[in-house]
């Protein structure tokens, strides 16, 4: 406990010294005329222009795959009908083995 305590001492003597960060002259005098004046500085857009062409991309392809699936789902064979009998018979099969 000794060992940490000398630390603890050893890294708050470090700090003996230091002086206060001072900000660049006219900083304040800068900040109050800009927000008196009512002049917004425009901040540049994040999502710049290859991000937008990219999510397009992606929503044409995803919707040329939706149109080829419907249009060829609509091709397809019907499904034959359902018929009880024969499916018990089929799912019972195993039952004629016994």
């Amino acid at each position: 406990m000794n060992e940490m305590d000398n630390n603890i001492e050893e890294t708050l003597n470090s700090l003996n010294g230091l002086q206060r960060a001072t900000a660049p002259q006219g900083l304040y005098e800068a900040t109050l005329q800009k927000a008196l004046t009512g002049k917004l500085v425009q901040m540049p857009r994040p999502v710049n222009r290859v991000v937008y062409l990219r999510a397009a991309a992606c929503i044409v392809l995803l919707a040329g795959i939706n149109i080829f699936t419907l249009a060829h789902v609509g091709k397809a064979k019907t499904q034959t009908e359902y018929n009880s009998s024969a499916f018990a018979s089929e799912y019972f099969s195993f039952l004629k083995d016994m």
